[in-house]
């Protein structure tokens, strides 16, 4: 070596390039590619001879003395399998589990074992139950080396296993192995639950892994939301291999777990029914969940099987069924006119599908109270808390509503659903609210279907008629009676629906909506008008002598009204006459036909042979009884009238000039709440606008100059809205963009140098972009305030969507350092949400800059020091922070090169000093 001083440097350097690499090998567990890198090293160590003649140099010499840890590398004996198997993994994963992947590596414990799992065990002495080696608890069976040994190896094996898994399914197994492994000591328990589950088939609807993690890890407060866990669980228990799986979970705690879960979605359920929420997906889930545990009951253990199903269980088919019936009536609720009506539950439905589909009108009836609710959803109910959850006994009426429905249902299904006729079941039971038996005869004749065919739109135009009554009932009356006239044949049911409609008119009435008979009089010609109270009368002829003194006769029925119309119907041809004379807007025609006995003969005779003063007269008298403000004409002929008026009994209202400051007093007042009602109106829409801003800012403009409504842009809103003391640092630069300063007189000298702040620099601008009218993501970019041509500066911001990636390189103008790609980062995890607002984020970049060396640099967790003063960032211990921020040019990671004299002076020469030394 001393001949060829040139090649014993060369060789020296390397082998400490070479150690180097090795290194970062064992630093990063890259196994595959260190094993192929000391394979030479292992075939050398094996063909060493055991003496060396005197005056020999072996290349063993050489290593021995310039890479002394040779020999550790050459004794490792790993398993090459497990290593390719290793190398395929993704890094995140194996970063997660480093300490794991390590023990496959060269032993640099004893340095004589084949690998350092091997070192681990042979140093192990026994003392402790529990053996703690960087940042993994072992649990060692029975305090011996073989207990270590063979939990290590099985921890391995169940790790190749994770790795080696397929996809799908392989994320969840993941977190299930770190869950039980890497969270936790690892035990022969923990390990136990792994291998069995591994044993289990995994399947995207029985997602075992996730399903055992979550019920392990709460075994002790299993509740409600581990019903879906819970109810994977048990399904698993189905499978072929799964007696290892039944044994560890079959205890007792599984079953109070499982008791409390039910126990927690009954009183859910029964919670939502009482404040009117959505509640038949948890029923769904409820009953999925018990008809699953039932089915599982074979495989417990006879102490543990408690579960009790009554006889009254509905089956999977019949709860559907019920459900479906339920989301129908809430669909049907918000259904426009025009919409064709709106699928329900489906059998093959999933509990995510239903979710999306029950928003149908809880906040109706919330807004509107029971008076709003359907009359079926209120038996429905009863129903299934009866069925589900063995409560109060189901009444009499709930009974027979529900097995009526549920028939029409079953009839109506094959060979596909008839849709008109579900929907007509649904309108006859809301028009129908207290008589049971009516409602429940109807229902039958709609299951049935028989006498629902003549005419062929017979259904659909009594589904018309339904939904018609409920904002016009007299209209839909009118529709009734001509549409059951017109049939060859009808069953009683319909003929007593329409007579329910008639008895609900009759009582009274809480607006002023017409009643049937005030309708036709103001609707229908003469003719028409005799044709429906001929077609009334024909249809209720068998119930003259039916009626009671608990059910009085409607009033289009009363006995005295019918033998009117049959004597005025002999005039009819006159009548008739006189509308055409008289136009159809007559009131002396509607008059006579609402048979107005005061009007008699003599009447007319006195009239016809009356003075024209005196007939001027009656007509103002008549005008003045049909609502006229005043009477005309001097005040003395203007009393004669009144006084007339009063005699006759006729309310005329007669003010005086003094009065109408009262009058409009009064007017002011009530114009007064209409004028508050449509401040309130505005305010409303202010705040939709607002709203419809944030929402779709693109589409809100175009449709508010398409409405010609001046406005507001939503970053105008939002500055507007901003507190004191952010508005004075934010300044508008553009149509959607801000200005936003940080002072940074509050960092010390040290800290601004540690960070790479320039002097000079007093303040930092974050130029901001958000809201953008073609709806473009959310953009950044930082400046100090002494950059150059800062005013003129084209600017390149960064944009943070959803799936941007961080800024780890430079862009826009401003030089690259540690403080400015610190808060790059934060920024864009910050903004790459687009919820954030301008005072939120300036609170959170505040405090950011005041906090900056006690998070990590690269992903900004917190190194839990508070109580020490940090003036530098650092990466936190985890492998890719420090390597993401090592990647940074070395005047960025070191700002004093070029800004200390001294400490650059230092660093050079201990590198020379080092170099010197060889």
């Amino acid at each position: 070596m001393d001949v060829l001083p040139e090649f014993a440097v060369l060789m020296r350097r390397a082998l400490v390039d070479f150690s180097t690499q090795l290194e970062g090998y064992r630093l990063r567990c890259q196994w595959a590619e260190a094993y192929d890198a000391v394979l030479w090293m292992i075939e050398l160590a094996e063909t060493s001879p055991a003496t060396t003649p005197p005056g020999h140099l072996l290349p063993e010499h050489i290593l021995d003395s310039q890479l002394p840890s040779w020999r550790l590398w050459a004794y490792w004996k790993p398993n090459t399998e497990r290593l390719k198997l290793l190398a395929s993994c993704k890094t995140e994963n194996l970063a997660i589990v480093p300490e794991l992947v390590s023990l496959e590596g060269p032993d640099m414990i004893t340095g004589t074992e084949a690998t350092l799992r091997e070192g681990l065990v042979a140093q192990y002495g026994g003392a402790k139950a529990l053996l703690r080696w960087k940042g993994i608890m072992i649990e060692v069976p029975k305090g011996t080396k073989e207990g270590l040994r063979a939990i290590l190896k099985r921890a391995a094996r169940a790790l190749d296993t994770v790795v080696a898994a397929p996809d799908p399914g392989s994320h969840s197994m993941f977190e299930l192995f770190k869950d039980l492994v890497v969270a936790r000591p690892i035990t022969a328990v923990n390990l136990d639950v792994l291998d069995a589950t591994f044993r289990i088939r995994y399947t995207s609807s029985n997602d075992v892994y996730n399903a055992v993690r979550e019920v392990y890890n709460n075994k002790d407060h299993l509740g409600g939301q581990h019903i879906e866990a819970l109810q994977c669980l048990l399904r698993c228990f189905d499978d072929d291999n799964s007696d290892q799986l039944r044994t560890i979970f079959l205890q007792g705690w599984l079953r109070q777990g499982i008791e409390n879960c039910a126990r927690e979605c009954q009183k859910a359920v029964r919670t939502h029914i009482d404040h009117g929420l959505s509640w038949t997906k948890l029923a769904l889930e409820y009953h999925n969940f018990c008809t699953t545990l039932k089915a599982s009951e074979r495989h417990w253990p006879l102490a543990y099987q408690t579960v009790r199903v009554h006889s009254r269980w509905p089956s999977l088919e019949e709860t559907y069924t019920v459900l479906e019936i339920y989301e129908a009536i809430q669909m049907q609720r918000t259904k426009t006119v025009q919409g064709a009506y709106p699928q329900a539950v489906k059998r093959d439905m999933t509990g995510e599908t239903m979710l999306q589909m029950r928003r149908a009108s809880t906040s109706t009836y919330q807004a509107g109270g029971s008076k709003s609710r359907h009359p079926l959803e209120e038996h429905i109910e009863a129903y299934c808390i009866d069925r589900l959850f063995e409560g109060a006994s189901i009444g009499y009426a709930s009974q027979r509503t529900m097995t009526a429905i549920l028939h029409v249902w079953e009839s109506t299904s094959k060979p596909q659903a008839d849709v008109e006729r579900r929907e007509l079941a649904l309108l006859v039971s809301n028009s129908i609210p207290t008589d049971f038996d009516l409602r429940c005869r109807c229902l039958s004749e709609i299951a049935s279907g028989k006498h629902m065919k003549t005419p062929v739109t017979f259904v659909k135009d009594l589904s018309n008629i339904l939904h018609q009554s409920e904002s016009e009932s007299s209209k839909a009356i009118v529709a009734l009676t001509h549409l059951l006239v017109e049939r060859k044949a009808f069953t009683q049911c319909w003929k007593d629906l329409l007579y329910a409609w008639l008895e609900q008119q009759s009582e009274p009435r809480h607006g002023k909506d017409l009643n049937v008979l005030e309708y036709s009089l103001q609707t229908m010609k003469v003719a028409e008008w005799f044709s429906f109270m001929k077609n009334i009368e024909t249809l209720f002829a068998d119930r003259a002598h039916n009626y009671s003194e608990t059910r009085p006769v409607p009033q289009i029925l009363q006995p005295d009204l019918l033998i009117q119309v049959e004597q005025l119907s002999r005039f009819s041809s006159s009548l008739i006459r006189l509308e055409t004379f008289m136009g159809d807007d007559c009131d002396s025609v509607r008059c006579l036909l609402s048979c107005n006995l005061r009007l008699d003969n003599a009447c007319l005779i006195n009239l016809a042979f009356a003075t024209p003063g005196t007939v001027e007269s009656c007509i103002k008298l008549y005008d003045a009884n049909l609502g006229y403000l005043d009477l005309p004409g001097p005040a003395k002929p203007r009393m004669t009238i009144v006084s007339v008026a009063i005699l006759l009994g006729i309310d005329v209202e007669v003010y005086s000039t003094d009065m109408w400051d009262s009058k409009l007093a009064e007017a002011t007042k009530f114009w007064q709440g209409i004028e508050d009602e449509i401040l309130q109106e505005a305010t409303r829409l202010e705040s939709l606008q607002k709203a419809l801003k944030k929402k779709d800012p693109r589409g809100t403009r175009a449709l508010l100059q398409e409405l010609g409504i001046p406005s507001n842009s939503l970053l105008d809103d939002e500055i507007l809205d901003l507190p004191a003391g952010i508005i004075d640092v934010v300044e508008r630069i553009d149509e959607d963009q801000v200005e936003i300063g940080f002072p940074l007189n509050t960092l010390t000298e040290l800290q601004r140098g540690a960070m790479g702040i320039p002097q000079g620099a007093n303040s930092l601008l974050l130029r901001l972009s958000i809201y953008s009218i073609d709806d473009a993501s959310p953009s950044f970019c930082l400046h100090f305030n002494n950059d150059k041509n800062l005013v003129t500066l084209k600017h390149n911001p960064w944009r943070c969507s959803q799936d941007s990636r961080a800024p780890h390189r430079d862009f826009c103008t401003t030089p690259q350092t540690a403080f400015v790609w610190q808060l790059n980062l934060f920024l864009h995890t910050q903004l790459r949400s687009g919820t954030v607002g301008i005072g939120t984020l300036h609170q959170l970049v505040k405090k950011k800059i005041g906090e900056m060396g006690h998070a990590c640099i690269s992903c900004g967790v917190s190194h839990n020091a508070k109580n020490v003063q940090l003036r530098r960032a650092t990466p936190c211990n985890i492998l890719s922070c420090a390597r993401l921020w090592y990647q940074l040019p070395l005047d960025v990671r070191i700002p004093e090169i070029r800004t200390d004299t001294f400490a650059v002076d230092a660093m050079l020469t201990a590198v020379h000093a080092a170099a010197m030394s060889g």
